[in-house]
C-alpha cells in the first residue's frame, strides 16, 4: 500500500469521526443516531450485568434472523447489510457513556467485508463503559446515509437497530426475515 492510499484512508476515517462527533452527539454531549428517515429494531434481548451472566442465567435470547444460509446469526446480519447496501464502503466505530454521563467516541476503523467482523464485538467486553454506562458499536456508510448500531446497556438490554431510508430499512428486514 502506498503512502497516498494510507493518507486517503486516514482522511476518510477522520471525516467519519468528525461527522459522528458533530452530528450524532447532541448539544448535551450524548450520542444518539439522528438524521435518518427511519429506524428499525432488528434484535433486542434483556441482559444482566454481563453477557456471560446473561448466558449463564439464560436471560438473553438468540436472534431470529433467518436468511436460509445456516450461518451464524451475526454473519447473517452483516451479510444482509452488505447485500442491501451493495457492498458500500463503511466504517466501524465504538464508544460509550461513562456512568451515562457524556458520550465518548473511542475509535473509528475502516470496514472490510472480506474479513471477519466478529472481533469488533470484543469491545463490549474489553472496553466497557466505566461505571456501568451504555456502550455502542456502529457501522456507518461512507456517505453517512445509513447506520447499523449495536447497543449494550448493562442491567437492561442489548439492542441492534438499523437507521437509513425507509426503503433500505425495509430491504434489510426483508433479507433477515424479521420485522
Amino acid at each position: 500500500m502506498n503512502l497516498d492510499v494510507i493518507r486517503e484512508m486516514h482522511s476518510v476515517t477522520t471525516e467519519i469521526e468528525t461527522w459522528i462527533q458533530s452530528t450524532q452527539f447532541d448539544a448535551d454531549g450524548y450520542f444518539g443516531p439522528t438524521g435518518f428517515d427511519r429506524t428499525v429494531t432488528l434484535y433486542e434481548t434483556p441482559v444482566e450485568w454481563s453477557f456471560v451472566l446473561a448466558l449463564i442465567d439464560g436471560s438473553g435470547k438468540a436472534a431470529s434472523f433467518s436468511d436460509g444460509t445456516g450461518r451464524s446469526q451475526y454473519q447473517q446480519l452483516i451479510s444482509a447489510i452488505r447485500s442491501a447496501t451493495n457492498d458500500q464502503q463503511a466504517y466501524w466505530f465504538y464508544g460509550y457513556d461513562p456512568d451515562n454521563a457524556l458520550s465518548v467516541l473511542s475509535w473509528v476503523r475502516e470496514n472490510n467485508y472480506e474479513y471477519a467482523t466478529e472481533w469488533n464485538l470484543n469491545s463490549f467486553e474489553t472496553s466497557p463503559a466505566p461505571e456501568g454506562g451504555v456502550s455502542w458499536l456502529g457501522l456507518v456508510a461512507s456517505d453517512k446515509q445509513w447506520m447499523l448500531l449495536l447497543e449494550h446497556n448493562p442491567c437492561n438490554d442489548f439492542k441492534i437497530t438499523f437507521h437509513g431510508t425507509a426503503d433500505l430499512c425495509a430491504l434489510v428486514t426483508q433479507l433477515l426475515n424479521c420485522g
